[in-house]
């Protein structure tokens, strides 16, 4: 199945419904603003809540720290999912992810999809251009969290953002 990111979609799934995709990780946060591997996990497409098409994308950190007391953290199977909009208004944060895969724009109207593999998260991404979206790709980031305020409660969360640093060459 070709899906053509000009083209709307109406899938009826929820935007927050990741049941069942998230990984079972039950290790510390990642800490901030340290840059380690990790891999691109997997990614679907959906429309978001305004019905412009939208690739929902996995990361998985593979990172251990040592600290200076010779301790190791593992930070591996952390999960980090961003969305992207495929809209020009967007493309200031899917920009640097099509770059970084050796993707153009004109590309993203070739993404594959499997009919039947089919989540809370949309369709599964297969195919983009020429590059293979079924085995995980290996690229380093880091994290920085933003902070929110529940406006009616008054809780304080973090929420995780991705920063890319670069794509890891496995030929070294």
């Amino acid at each position: 199945m070709t899906f053509n990111p000009l083209a709307k979609l109406d899938l009826g799934l929820s935007d927050a419904d990741l049941e069942g995709i998230e990984e079972s990780y039950k290790g510390p946060d990642l800490p901030a603003r340290r840059i380690g591997p990790g891999v691109l996990s997997r990614v679907y497409i959906d429309n978001n809540s305004n019905g412009n098409p939208m690739l929902k994308v996995l990361f998985k950190s593979t990172m251990k720290l040592e600290a200076k007391d010779g301790k190791v953290t593992d930070y591996t199977g952390w999960p980090l999912w961003e969305n992207y909009t495929l809209t020009p208004d967007a493309a200031f944060k899917w920009k640097e992810l099509i770059e970084l895969l050796g993707i153009t724009p004109k590309e993203l109207n070739t993404i594959k999809c499997d009919p039947n593999e089919q989540s809370g998260a949309g369709y599964r991404v297969t195919q983009i251009g020429k590059v293979n979206m079924t085995e995980e790709i290996p690229m380093f980031f880091s994290v920085v969290y933003e902070k929110y305020t529940d406006p009616d409660t008054g809780e304080v969360s973090r929420t995780p953002r991705l920063h890319f640093a670069s794509m890891v060459d496995e030929s070294e």
